[in-house]
């Protein structure tokens, strides 16, 4: 039942002066510095262009116990907010809690005025479904009337500042942003990835860089809103609650990793903002957990769902460019084959069967349609013909290649004329909607494909299922504390050493994913399957401005690109001149450009001189690490010396560039 409520009305946008923010990228989430009282007025007139077009939700969901406590407190700041949304969705449901059996969600009858009779724009949904702490968005996803409505998740326990959604959309609907879902607090746990250390005061620079010992991330946090769109869980717009026995029910629990592992599994981008907005919210109810989402529990829900995760999916949290496919057939027959030469596909469109044999220009302006709402770095292969021929594979992972190594690139396949559509052709969503044509960055790769059993998922594409149905929740049985216990009793060892024994075990399963396959090009992951840092994002913890202090007295200032270039400003040293001279006479300071470079060992880079060099640089090797938020550089000179170096970032954002 859906107690009823009138149309939902708008809000027009009230002009005050303002300056504009800077966008500041950490790593793969996004941080924003405050934004003072009155600084909203080129966001306000930027959202009122475009509001009529856009389909605005806002979701939440409440416990018994917030009725008549915080939730009114909650809903009216969203009905003061400068942006209204077109309706705001309390999911309610009926009967025993899921958590607490032993409490009832009230009856129609016993709900406080404000729900019984609720206001322009509140729909209270009596027909949902408890499913945990994701049932706001579990269930209001459903009331959306289009794939690319923009659904607010929002908890029950604060009063919003009045210009909170307005923010969080205005960063949605960024055209950097389409097709990523957006967070007012983001959440990951990588060894490699820089540290911001106020996770705690929530108020500024970065929020939410902590290693918890287990590679996770990046999450969207429901805590201060989450914004994503029906169409990233795929057609049906549905996102599916974790159900046992097939995941712990510590999936369940952690409604905010079980997204993100949802997200990131379909290949969806996450960004986690931040714009002073927690720091401007106010607590109407203390939560048990406080300040904080990483309470003693949460952090055992999220170890032991992860476990089961990564061992269904060891590369869920990889970063990586979204694939998705179109043809003309999506049939059985189609899908197998892409899937065994290709591997996992994030979805699938379809194209009318005439749209072959249209002009060129109308063939790439029905792709550009089918996949309007794609980020323009996602990968689109397509298929205008059938998959026959013993070739046919081969030329499909050429094109995959070819588009993920030259993203501004349209690859086709071979014997294409480029007067009519090629029936095998890939590229980044951007290069397809408005980029030439170009078959010679494929011919270079096609030798990766002449072994009978070599294909793009063999040998390069690594997100596919390790087992099907138990979702890996053997190994996370593991992790149950009475299991280690009980081992370390009977193992004559303590709960340590077999965590220990877990981790090794999961090291070598790790190894042995990242073997070369039989029948594979054994430079496969250097030359084949090389993927273009704008869209792998290696480069993306390294990205920023770092001051590094050498044992031998020098000091470079580093900027480093998100595509891997680095330029290396030295202070003054005595005979760091540049090879080509161009400096002599020069203050005592000079510069120098590299690239970075993956190297064998796993987490260690190597820098390449790039255009005019010190002489050192010729013969020396530079290696670095990143570890807990600093860059352990190690050179080997001229002369056998070696030079240590550590780099920590410029500034005061702990971590932020």
């Amino acid at each position: 039942m859906l107690l009823p409520t009138a149309e939902p009305g708008r809000r027009p946008y009230p002009s005050v002066a303002v300056t504009s923010p800077m966008l500041l990228f950490c790593a793969v989430l996004l941080a924003l510095p405050v934004v003072d009282g009155g600084s909203f007025a080129r966001i306000h007139e930027t959202l009122a262009a475009r509001r009529p077009e856009l389909e605005i939700i806002v979701v939440m969901s409440t416990t018994p116990s917030r009725l008549s406590s915080s939730l009114e407190g909650a809903l009216a700041s969203i009905f003061a907010q400068s942006l209204q949304p077109d309706l705001v969705v309390l999911s309610l449901p009926r009967g025993p809690l899921l958590r607490r059996p032993s409490e009832s969600y009230p009856e129609d009858s016993e709900l406080p005025r404000f729900l019984a009779q609720p206001r322009k724009g509140l729909l209270v949904d009596r027909d949902a479904k408890d499913e945990g702490p994701g049932t706001g968005l579990l269930n209001g996803l459903r009331h959306a009337s289009r794939p690319d409505a923009y659904v607010i998740h929002l908890d029950d326990d604060h009063a919003y500042s009045s210009e909170h959604l307005a923010v969080l959309l205005f960063v949605a609907t960024d055209p950097e942003n389409q097709g990523t879902a957006v967070a007012t607090v983001g959440l990951h746990s990588r060894p490699e990835f820089r540290p911001c250390l106020d996770h705690a005061a929530w108020t500024s620079g970065c929020v939410g860089r902590v290693y918890l010992g287990h590679t996770f991330g990046p999450l969207t946090i429901g805590w201060m809103g989450t914004v994503v769109q029906p169409w990233y869980f795929g057609p049906t717009g549905r996102w599916e609650a974790a159900q046992q026995p097939e995941w712990p029910d510590e999936c369940r629990k952690h409604d905010d990793l079980w997204l993100g592992a949802n997200l990131a599994r379909r290949g969806v981008r996450r960004i986690g903002i931040n714009w002073g907005l927690p720091g401007k919210a106010k607590e109407l109810g203390q939560s048990r957990s406080g300040s904080s989402a990483l309470y003693p529990q949460n952090r055992w829900n999220l170890l032991r769902c992860n476990m089961a995760l990564l061992g269904r999916w060891p590369n869920l949290w990889e970063p990586r460019p979204r694939l998705v496919t179109v043809a003309v057939s999506t049939s059985a027959a189609m899908k197998a084959a892409a899937d065994s030469c290709v591997g996992h596909i994030d979805q699938w469109f379809n194209i009318p069967v005439a749209v072959p044999q249209s002009s060129l220009s109308d063939f790439q302006a029905e792709i550009s349609s089918a996949t309007r709402l794609e980020h323009h770095d996602s990968v689109v292969l397509v298929f205008s013909g059938a998959s026959v021929g013993s070739g046919w594979c081969s030329e499909v992972s050429a094109a995959l290649q070819c588009a993920m190594a030259h993203p501004d690139t349209l690859c086709t396949g071979r014997g294409h004329n480029g007067s009519m559509p090629p029936t095998i052709a890939a590229a980044t969503a951007s290069a397809w909607r408005g980029k030439a044509i170009s078959t010679a960055a494929m011919s270079k790769g096609r030798s990766c494909w002449a072994g009978r059993r070599a294909n793009w998922r063999r040998c390069c594409w690594h997100h596919d299922e390790v087992h099907e149905g138990s979702g890996g929740d053997a190994s996370a049985a593991e992790l149950d504390t009475g299991v280690l216990a009980a081992s370390a009793v009977d193992g004559g060892g303590s709960a340590g050493s077999r965590i220990d024994a877990l981790l090794d075990a999961a090291v070598r399963a790790e190894r042995q994913l990242r073997t070369v396959p039989a029948g594979c090009p054994r430079d496969a992951s250097t030359r084949c399957c090389q993927v273009h840092p704008r869209l792998s994002r290696r480069w993306a913890p390294l990205a920023g401005r770092w001051n590094i202090q050498h044992d031998d007295g020098t000091e470079r200032k580093l900027h480093i690109s998100e595509e891997g270039f680095v330029r290396s400003s030295y202070s003054a040293s005595p005979g760091l001149v540049p090879a080509s001279g161009a400096m002599a006479g020069a203050p005592p300071a000079a510069s120098e450009d590299s690239q970075l470079e993956t190297t064998a060992v796993n987490g260690m880079v190597r820098l390449v001189a790039v255009g005019p060099s010190f002489p050192e640089a010729n013969h020396s090797t530079e290696v670095w690490t990143l570890m807990q938020g600093v860059i352990k550089s190690v050179a080997w000179l001229p002369g056998g010396h070696v030079r240590v170096g550590t780099a920590t970032p410029e500034g005061d954002c702990f971590g932020c560039v």
